[in-house]
């Protein structure tokens, strides 16, 4: 490494794709996620609609608005030429900064509000970069701090596809479609093999105990999270319902028990509290480290703190491709089409 560098630590997370949609009785073959992002650029060749929320001449944003819009989607070069890279980017209309003017002689530096200048008669604003990389329903995310997170990349990939990805038409005889464009997405997090490793470990699980609030609207009816709510209604002005499930001389299902981890750990899920008791008298009380990410080296220019965005972009394909490949056990987390294998994790919908 250069002198002038230094080395930094990022993380990427890992995201499932579930479709907004899902809970509908009918067989839906949803297509990979990368086709949908390029079907955006595609459809959207001006960045202008590609912004969220939607911008039109006639109605443009007022100041302070948080914008944010797909800045580019890159099919991936070299290795099996699977996968896309894409950019979001994210600005405050007309924003105004603070200004620390540096005079290192003044007892108090001053401090002055101010807006960026125009640039051949166009605003200009502070931008910051979502980056990611995506194959069949799997989504990597960088996402440094002041970006809106992940959160704000699920909005904008939801917005777009709803706007610009129509659905195939229905065959002679099918019932006609209810939008012509596939619908919203969400990005869930996902368990890592760590909590597997750590039941098994542990001997298995011989209790669970959840905790559901009434404050929850999984309207899934094959989720646990639906199923608990049910109960908590029993008694009126209750907020709280706690249900724990006792093995007999067997561990409890591995499988069912990772499935209602995973759901635990969805973006306002009502399941408030999960803590599974293992064979070896342990807890597991929390999930939060068994979320799947991955740390990236990215190096750092001393003299003026440019990241070098390459690695991030590196970084995220490697990462993509240790997830694709098995371990010493032949588990392995997606397939080569960035699907979710059956043993790397399990369905978020389980059968009563």
């Amino acid at each position: 490494m250069a002198e002038n560098q230094k080395t930094v630590d990022r993380f990427a997370h890992a995201k499932r794709v579930r479709f907004k949609d899902r809970l509908k009785k009918a067989i839906v073959v949803y297509p990979p996620i990368e086709s949908l992002l390029l079907e955006i650029m595609e459809n959207a060749p001006q960045w202008k609609d590609r912004i969220v929320p939607t911008y039109s001449d006639e109605n443009s944003h007022p100041p302070g608005t948080v914008c944010a819009y797909l800045r580019s989607v890159r099919p991936r070069v070299g290795k099996d030429g699977k996968g896309v890279y894409f950019e979001i980017g994210t600005y405050t209309v007309q924003a105004a900064h603070d200004v620390t003017v540096l005079n290192y002689t003044a007892p108090v530096p001053d401090t002055l509000t101010a807006t960026l200048p125009k640039r051949d008669d166009n605003d200009q604003a502070l931008t910051a970069t979502i980056r990611g990389v995506a194959l069949g329903e799997t989504v990597l995310l960088e996402s440094s701090r002041g970006t809106g997170g992940y959160k704000l990349a699920e909005i904008v990939l939801g917005r777009l596809i709803s706007r610009w990805c129509p659905r195939p038409a229905p065959k002679a005889g099918e019932k006609p479609l209810a939008s012509p464009n596939w619908p919203s997405i969400e990005l869930m997090d996902v368990v890592s093999q760590g909590l597997k490793d750590a039941i098994q470990s542990g001997g298995g699980v011989t209790r669970i105990s959840l905790r559901v609030s009434a404050g929850s609207e999984n309207e899934d009816e094959d989720s646990f999270e639906f199923r608990l709510r049910d109960q908590l209604g029993e008694f009126q002005n209750s907020i709280k319902f706690h249900a724990r499930w006792d093995a007999g001389t067997d561990p409890l299902d591995e499988e069912s028990i990772l499935a209602v981890a995973m759901e635990a750990l969805e973006d306002g899920s009502g399941i408030d509290q999960i803590v599974l008791d293992l064979k070896n008298a342990t807890k597991i009380t929390s999930l939060s480290k068994y979320k799947m990410r991955d740390v990236l080296k990215v190096r750092v220019d001393k003299s003026n703190g440019t990241l070098y965005a390459t690695d991030i972009v590196d970084g995220l394909w490697g990462y993509l491709d240790d997830l694709r490949v098995a371990n010493k056990a032949m588990w392995r987390l997606i397939n080569d089409d960035g699907y979710f294998t059956n043993n790397g994790t399990v369905s978020l919908k389980i059968k009563s």
